[in-house]
């Protein structure tokens, strides 16, 4: 591999980061972005097209969850590691990760500094690994933090979003008060200041499935 380019896709929906991230990976000559997708559609209708190495897959296409995908893309495609880049990771997304094959996470809060030494260790890695792939090695752990109860609540306010507060605390089998809690305390974890806010913050960052 030290003689071949390591060949990549950049699917993400903010073209600005991704032709960022293009710029700042193509500065290491053993690395060649042979394609940037902006749309989930056209990344899981096109990218067969293409011969590569490694997918770095943004988790939020405008609302979407990318991970509901991969399924589709593996289907179509040769091995290839995914690497999903997101601004945070909780239990409920590496659970669903581990199960479509993520190899690994980046978070789009951390610095690009030497993330192309990381790409090309994840594929040298294989390279001299003669026992079976492992696909999900490690979580970048971001700065927010759910449990997977609050995981749970923060999903049922989007699910329960018509009922008022009673009929949600009885579906989860809580007191109002211990509801009530935990929103403020979701509230103080994502910087958010109502259900509305918390709510498009837990779809924008996979958290809670439209």
């Amino acid at each position: 591999m030290d003689t071949d380019q390591i060949k990549i896709i950049i699917a993400d929906d903010n073209k600005f980061f991704a032709q960022a991230l293009k710029e700042s990976l193509e500065k290491n000559p053993k690395l060649k972005i042979i394609k940037m997708f902006y749309q989930l559609d056209d990344l899981a209708n096109n990218c067969s097209s293409f011969y590569f190495d490694i997918l770095i897959l943004d988790i939020n296409f405008k609302g979407e969850n990318s991970l509901l995908i991969i399924d589709q893309l593996k289907s179509k495609l040769n091995v290839f590691k995914i690497i999903i880049l997101t601004t945070l990771v909780n239990n409920y997304t590496k659970k669903l990760a581990a199960s479509n094959g993520v190899f690994n996470f980046k978070s789009k809060d951390e610095t690009l500094h030497n993330f192309d030494l990381e790409l090309i260790k994840i594929v040298k890695h294989e390279d001299n690994n003669n026992t079976q792939k492992v696909y999900y090695k490690k979580t970048s752990i971001a700065s927010v933090k759910l449990t997977d109860t609050k995981i749970n609540i923060l999903q049922e306010l989007y699910t329960s979003a018509s009922l008022n507060e009673e009929l949600i605390a009885k579906k989860l089998n809580i007191s109002i008060a211990t509801l009530k809690t935990h929103k403020q305390q979701l509230f103080a974890l994502t910087g958010t200041k109502n259900v509305s806010h918390l709510i498009k913050f837990g779809i924008k960052n996979g958290i809670i499935l439209p």
